[in-house]
This record gives structure tokens, C-alpha cells and sequence, in this order.
């Protein structure tokens, strides 16, 4: 069993297809930060432009639920939530390009 006081340690960071996670403990809570990844809709796709975000941060989303529209140089797809919680970050603002593989947004989630 793990005791903690009021600091903040990142337990362990996970890698699973296109979804990382950080477990945070704090103060004997378990939080998990999970990333939003840029997909990849085909396979010539390197980047993809941020067209729409469907949902806010600070927003409560549930997994599966569409939080973001995006577009690559054939396709334009949506971005569902890898897990339900709270999207407590949006790292790239409308019209941004970002590259495939990379956070564009953070869902925080208590497990």
C-alpha cells in the first residue's frame, strides 16, 4: 500500500496504440491523465489541421464521444475520446497542423 501526503507523483506512463497515460497519486487520490492523440486516417497521413473542437476544456466527454474534428490532405475525420473524464487541456488551438502521434489534448480521469 502507498501513502502519500499533499505532493504529486507520477506513478507510471503507459503506451498503448495512440493513447498515453500518466497515473497521478495525490494526496491518496489516483487521477490518470490521459493524452488525445492525433490519429493517423491513412497512410500517407504525416499531419492534420485542428478544424473544430466539439467540446471545451473543462468539459465533462465520455469514451467514444467526438471531441474534436481534423483534417489531413485527403480526409477529414473526427477524434473521439480515448477515455471518459474531464478534458482539462486543450494544447492546440483551431487551424493549428500538428503532427501524427502528438498529445492535442489531455483528458484527466480518477480510476
Amino acid at each position: 500500500m502507498l501513502f502519500v501526503k499533499s505532493s504529486i507523483y507520477v506513478f507510471r506512463k503507459r503506451y498503448i496504440g495512440y493513447v498515453t497515460y500518466e497515473i497521478l497519486i495525490y494526496g491518496g487520490n489516483i487521477m490518470v491523465k490521459v493524452n488525445v492523440i492525433m490519429p493517423k486516417f491513412g497512410m500517407t497521413m504525416k499531419k492534420g489541421a485542428i478544424v473544430e473542437w466539439k467540446k471545451k476544456a473543462g468539459a465533462r466527454v465520455e469514451k467514444g464521444e467526438i471531441i474534436a474534428v481534423v483534417e489531413s490532405e485527403k480526409i477529414t475525420g473526427e477524434v473521439e475520446a480515448p477515455a471518459s473524464g474531464t478534458l482539462v487541456e486543450v494544447l492546440h488551438d483551431v487551424g493549428d497542423e500538428v503532427p501524427v502521434g502528438e498529445p492535442i489534448a489531455i483528458i484527466e480521469t480518477e480510476e
